[in-house]
């Protein structure tokens, strides 16, 4: 579903403590591009060892 109508999007990254910040980031800036200028972002961050090189991403987007 596009991005492009949402109001809001909330997401939440369970990652590996080892994951650099900055690859969070750049998913975070790739999925702002694709919202309003309007639109609002909430994202948190929750660590996993057992995740290693994986990453979860949960994405909430409402008022499409």
């Amino acid at each position: 579903m596009p991005l492009n109508r949402a109001k809001m999007v909330v997401i939440n990254f369970t990652t590996s403590p080892d994951k650099p910040m900055e690859n969070l980031l750049k998913i975070t800036e790739i999925i702002n591009q694709k919202l309003p200028e309007e639109a609002q972002m909430v994202f948190g961050v929750n660590t996993s060892k057992d995740l290693k090189e994986k990453m979860k991403i949960w994405l909430v987007a409402t008022g499409i």
